[in-house]
């Protein structure tokens, strides 16, 4: 109802409006009793371009809302073009293929997937509801239905055999960032690709394509911007980060949304313009221009944790965690023990080790002091919403106590001494930096690292 009325549509389609308490006024058209229309043909080869022109809206759509008030976002006809240019050039659909519809008609991945076919003359398939709590069936609907392309959230994919998909040549994973574990298991098998793209985007604004046997080279990323984006990182004031360096993903171009519906405030806040016009959206997204100059998602900015005075992104803990490869996937969150105080949990889904004295030492070579874990929980595989995202609700509380947590308690954090993650840290990649700020410490006010750690440490 509350979309509803802040929408205005003209109208309500509805299977039985009888079922929905729609707004006075609202004017609904019935499905009910109606036959479906007859099937439309497939659009012969040698498809027409397509064009928009201007910034006429294309559809509106309301996001999840992180803070609860789903907000209606307006995106352009221009974007909707780029899709179409995305879905042709970029991937190489056409009326070949047969595109599976997962993602729920309120989540932005189902306007993806729907275009995908429309845009190109593919058939899309709709598939059931049922599968998507059971990867075995969703195998049997797949292939049954002779589906060529799938658009996935990674945490469902993970629970998917890639070589039953004998039909898919196309596997796209979308809305968080997947494992190397995972990439080279599909493009073993099929062409992979991994997207990125927030609602404000029209859907997709980057990718990294990866061509069946052609392997990940050991490292995950959102690939290079789509044809028509800039993206840019930034960090405090707007200012530009140097590679390497963590800050916002900042996207501009033509496909940029116009904007909230009846948010004028928070338009302003959240997007922008260049002098010449070009739309600028600021996603709140943490990521980073690495090696080969790929960009790599680091998580959400709001979704850092403040541990023991640090501000921690849980995501970049997960990644540290997969880069060992040592399990099957992970997740961080943090939980609050019986002080009140936050504490970093790790979860480990097919884990290869469950000794945490050698995964905090290990990820002490990756991670500083303040980022390890304190507490190592090995379960049967991460929790997933009915959209295949991370829930983090279902993930068990160490500090509950509940008997029915389906989990092996183990306990983590630093495995060793001062000393020794010092001579650890002097062998990883920043041991070299970490080398000369010691020095410069101990020069400038003749203190030593290994008698006064703790505030040392917090200078660094």
């Amino acid at each position: 109802r509350r979309l509803l009325e802040d929408s205005q549509p003209a109208a309500a389609l509805c299977a039985d409006p009888k079922r929905f308490a729609l707004p006075p006024g609202c004017r609904t058209l019935s499905l009910e009793g109606k036959p479906f229309p007859p099937a439309v043909p497939l659009v012969p080869a040698g498809l027409p371009a397509i064009g928009f022109c201007g910034e006429a809206g294309g559809y509106l759509i309301y996001t999840s809302g992180s803070t609860g008030q789903p907000k209606g976002v307006l995106l352009s006809l221009d974007g909707l073009a780029r899709l179409a240019d995305c879905f042709r050039e970029e991937l190489g659909i056409g009326p070949h293929d047969t595109v599976g519809q997962f993602a729920s008609i309120s989540f932005d991945a189902s306007v993806w997937e729907m275009l995908m076919a429309l845009f190109t003359g593919a058939r899309l398939d709709i598939l059931p509801e049922s599968g998507r709590t059971d990867p075995r069936l969703f195998v049997r609907q797949v292939t049954d239905s002779g589906v060529s392309v799938l658009t996935l959230p990674p945490q469902f994919a993970a629970q998917l055999d890639a070589r039953a998909l004998t039909k898919v040549r196309l596997m796209i994973t979308a809305g968080s960032q997947p494992s190397v574990e995972l990439a080279e298991q599909f493009s073993k098998e099929m062409d992979y690709v991994n997207a990125y793209g927030p609602t404000e985007a029209s859907v997709c604004a980057a990718m990294r394509v990866i061509p069946k046997g052609g392997g990940t080279g050991g490292r995950m990323s959102i690939g290079r911007p789509l044809p028509g984006f800039t993206i840019r990182i930034v960090g405090a004031h707007g200012r530009e980060r140097p590679p390497f360096l963590p800050g916002e993903i900042v996207l501009e171009g033509d496909a940029v949304a116009l904007g909230y519906l009846h948010s004028e405030k928070l338009t302003r806040h959240k997007f922008g313009r260049r002098p010449d016009g070009t739309r600028i959206f600021y996603t709140g997204d943490l990521g980073r221009l690495a090696e080969h100059g790929e960009l790599e998602f680091l998580g959400r900015m709001d979704a850092q944790l403040k541990v023991r005075g640090y501000r921690v992104e849980p995501e970049e803990i997960r990644q540290a965690l997969l880069s060992l490869g040592l399990c099957g996937d992970a997740a961080v969150a943090g939980r609050r023990n019986a002080l009140g105080d936050e504490c970093l949990c790790a979860y480990l889904a097919a884990a290869r080790t469950t000794d945490p004295a050698e995964l905090g030492r290990r990820l002490g070579e990756l991670l500083p002091d303040y980022m390890l874990p304190e507490h190592y929980l090995f379960v049967e595989q991460i929790p997933v919403t009915s959209r295949g995202k991370l829930d983090l609700a279902a993930l068990p509380d160490p500090f509950s106590g509940s008997p029915r947590d389906p989990i092996r308690r183990e306990g983590g954090g630093p495995a060793y001494g001062a000393k020794d993650f010092w001579s650890d840290r002097a062998r990883s990649p920043a041991g070299e930096t970490t080398r000369r700020l010691g020095a410069l410490w101990r020069e400038g006010l003749g203190t030593n690292p290994s008698n006064d750690h703790d505030s040392f440490f917090q200078l660094g």
